[in-house]
């Protein structure tokens, strides 16, 4: 319908966003890619470069869901990182967040904790919930990756509560699950249900 009214903002940077966010709260990672994938070709189409950036900044955190995804969101991140707009803290936290992981996942610990934590002192100083936690979790990513398994599950500890506050349950059983894993390696009990 969005299509036929010619309301192609909107489903670049609304309906395929949250399609994606959707397919990835069902578990569906190559869902979440195809529908941000749209979302963002739309976007680049179109020439809307602000909305372009979160949305490419979605994608890259979805690719680092799929194995061996780490060039491509490093090669999204070159690209759409001197594009945005510094006071975009949307933008900005995601890719911090996103390059934080890769860049991990490359052997690089210090640039890659330098990353996260920026993204988490970014996102906790505003009020959007889905920032914090996704900060959190980056950090939590970067700091199990280089064997600090007390502090990562902190920072997930973090993210819980941030969705359970939310009441989000799905994003917060998915953090748990993440936080399950490491206390089941450390033999110490994550937090419960609230």
């Amino acid at each position: 319908m969005a299509r036929q009214l010619g309301l192609t903002l909107d489903l670049g940077a609304g309906f395929k966003r949250s399609a994606g966010v959707v397919a990835m709260l069902s578990g569906d990672p190559p869902a979440a890619e195809a529908a941000l994938r749209e979302g963002f070709e739309t976007l680049q189409r179109i020439g809307d470069v602000g909305h372009q950036v979160s949305v490419a900044a979605d994608l890259a955190l979805v690719l680092l869901e799929m194995n061996g995804r780490e060039h491509e969101v490093l090669a999204l991140a070159d690209t759409h990182e001197r594009l945005m707009i510094e006071d975009d803290v949307d933008a900005v936290v995601r890719w911090d967040a996103a390059r934080a992981r890769a860049v991990s996942r490359f052997g690089d610990a210090a640039e890659a904790e330098r990353l996260a934590r920026r993204s988490v002192e970014r996102a906790w100083a505003t009020d959007y919930q889905d920032l914090r936690s996704l900060s959190q979790d980056a950090l939590a990513e970067v700091l199990l990756v280089s064997g600090r398994t007390e502090e990562a599950a902190e920072a997930l500890t973090k993210a819980v509560a941030v969705h359970e506050a939310k009441v989000n349950v799905v994003s917060a059983a998915a953090i748990r699950k993440k936080l399950d894993d490491i206390e089941a390696v450390v033999g110490k009990p994550g937090p419960t249900a609230g």
